[in-house]
């Protein structure tokens, strides 16, 4: 986990000039109330602008207002981590891949925010990861020097000046892209009950296998089968739903499956797996 400075590298009281710098890379912005995370505009995010002169006007009326940037294209598109638990929860995720060499700021709620290049197929998803939403088409987040309602302040530990966007590393897409499918919206799911990790592992390995090597006319009928079997470890803890279902997403892409099709395929086999856990 990359270390946090101790001191704040925000601006300070230069809500003006950061929300015009925002917009002159083409990110829309908008005033937030003060201390806050609602819009003061009439129509909310859809005012969001980059228009300097409407920008100058809306902060010389609130001069303290706080800066929002509508997300994705073409603003970032941000990984919202709430508090430790957050932090944690993706730093976990993303071992291995990646990602302190992108913007990211700390939030005035002792959270982070990572950003990434707007990716229009990227909508917001609400506790993607614990505590861990995803700022996408429809949404925004609330940027540096920005003042959180407890009185901390958002700051850049490394800002798009200094670091230029990236595209979001292709696990990270792969999950973003993955069908949304939680525990709640699953019938319940029973507790792990030991089953070997190896094991676990090396049946998703070879269900994707499958996957991969399917032929064009079977590519679909093998993913539907690939997610029943994979969902019913699920169902007994053994793997990771947002991971499987980014597994198996990056396969079905791979052979040639449309996104939006496969992802529908994907939790459907799921749910049904998930529904029927294989006994052991």
């Amino acid at each position: 986990m990359p270390a946090e400075p101790a001191e704040s590298t925000s601006a300070g009281s230069g809500l003006l000039d950061a929300a015009l710098g925002y917009a002159a890379r083409g990110w829309p912005v908008m005033p937030i109330a003060p201390r806050g995370k609602v819009p003061l505009t009439a129509h909310g995010l859809k005012d969001a602008t980059v228009d300097a002169d409407v920008i100058t006007l809306w902060w010389n009326r609130r001069p303290d207002a706080n800066v929002g940037i509508a997300t994705s294209s073409p603003g970032p598109t941000v990984i919202d981590c709430d508090g430790p638990l957050g932090k944690r929860a993706w730093s976990k995720f993303v071992a291995g891949v990646g990602w302190a060499g992108d913007p990211w700021c700390c939030t005035g709620g002792g959270g982070w925010h990572i950003y990434y290049v707007g990716d229009p197929e990227i909508r917001n998803r609400a506790g993607w990861l614990e505590h861990v939403d995803v700022r996408g088409v429809g949404g925004y987040v609330v940027a540096p020097p920005s003042i959180h309602a407890s009185g901390g302040d958002y700051w850049w530990v490394h800002g798009p000046d200094e670091r230029d966007l990236a595209p979001s590393p292709t696990k990270v897409r792969n999950a973003l892209l993955a069908p949304t499918l939680t525990v709640a919206s699953t019938p319940r799911l029973r507790i792990a009950r030991g089953m070997d990790s190896k094991y676990a592992a090396a049946a998703l390995d070879g269900e994707l296998a499958k996957v991969r090597g399917a032929s064009e006319g079977a590519r679909n009928s093998m993913l539907v089968a690939a997610s029943f079997s994979v969902g019913q470890l699920v169902a007994g803890g053994d793997l990771d739903l947002v991971h499987v279902a980014a597994e198996l997403l990056a396969a079905a892409t791979l052979v040639g499956l449309a996104t939006s099709e496969a992802g529908r395929t994907i939790a459907s086999g799921l749910r049904a797996g998930i529904a029927n856990p294989r006994r052991r």
